[in-house]
């Protein structure tokens, strides 16, 4: 019994690091997000149409990433529910 409770802290933790380092790819995401957008403002004139293609890309991929994380986090979620590691 003690050591499926320790197993079930361990796995919880690897968990919880991942949430960790993933949230942190994510910040750094949006960071780039913003230089893009600096970007964009910065050669309106030159190349406006190129870079508006590809800022809206970019975001377009950065709103997949967001529905993917989330989703990834209520599965995480339900399974420490399921496995009664998180108590709600």
């Amino acid at each position: 019994m003690e050591e499926s409770i320790q197993n079930k802290i361990e796995e919880w933790k690897v968990v919880r690091s991942t949430i960790v380092e993933f949230d942190h790819i994510l910040s750094n995401v949006r960071s780039l997000d913003i230089t893009a957008i600096i970007v964009i403002l910065g050669f309106a004139f030159q190349y406006s149409g190129f870079v508006f293609i590809l800022v809206s890309a970019l975001n377009f991929c950065l709103l997949l990433l967001e529905i993917h994380y989330h989703k990834y986090l209520n599965e995480i979620a339900y399974y420490a529910i399921d496995q009664r590691i998180l108590k709600v």
